[in-house]
């Protein structure tokens, strides 16, 4: 988590007609990801799709690292992030947040039939999470120095490959990952609650008025 003060971001900017800049990851599916034929995909992308349609804007979609999102909404770079992005009060002072879409939190993955990893197990493991998130946060809060990856998928190729004993990360990935384990891999229940929504570069109104539309719109169906 990057703390930053208010700067130039933080006033009205023009919003403008150019296309709308959206910061991914790909990290988490089914919520976003490469499909087989490359193509990026997943509800997030469809919430995001969906925004920029009613904006009447082309949407321009910049895939980096999740450490990078805040920084480069902060920055200027991007007009909005989603990537299961959690609300926490030292990233409201960088960005503006929508509506909540979702809840979920973050639990650990495990080599099923090895040690059931938990807080307090966790100290005897190697657990792998992803650098700069909220369950690296949590860990370290939890007196942790977990192996900090630049991915999610990274973090589960360790494990897979037996270079660490656990990953904590966000439930949705890891749940994924476990069901298309072939009985390989296991989840524990939810460590944490977590509430995702849209990042928005401080200082676009209309952009974050029409975030809120859509999430309600989903939160509907």
């Amino acid at each position: 988590m990057v703390e930053m003060g208010c700067g130039p971001a933080s006033r009205p900017v023009d919003e403008g007609t150019g296309p709308l800049r959206l910061g991914v990851n790909l990290e988490t599916p089914p919520y976003q990801y490469r499909n087989e034929k490359g193509e990026i995909v997943g509800t997030e992308i469809d919430m995001a799709k969906t925004i920029a349609a009613k904006m009447g804007r082309p949407l321009d979609i910049h895939v980096m690292p999740f450490e990078e999102l805040i920084p480069r909404l902060h920055a200027g770079e991007l007009d909005f992030g989603i990537a299961m992005i959690t609300v926490t009060p030292a990233r409201r002072r960088d960005v503006d947040f929508s509506d909540s879409y979702d809840s979920q939190g973050c639990c650990f993955l495990y080599r099923t039939g090895e040690t059931v990893p938990t807080m307090i197990t966790s100290f005897q493991l190697l657990v792998g999470t992803v650098n700069a998130t909220t369950p690296d946060i949590y860990l370290s809060l939890h007196n942790l120095n977990p192996r900090r990856f630049a991915t999610g998928e990274d973090a589960i190729e360790a494990l897979e490959t037996g270079k660490i004993d656990a990953v904590f990360y966000d439930a949705v990935p890891l749940r994924h990952a476990a069901a298309n384990s072939g009985g390989k891999l296991s989840v524990t229940p939810l460590e944490t609650r977590e509430n995702y929504a849209i990042a928005v570069r401080k200082g676009q109104p209309r952009l974050l008025a029409v975030c809120n539309e859509v999430v309600q719109e989903v939160l509907k169906k």
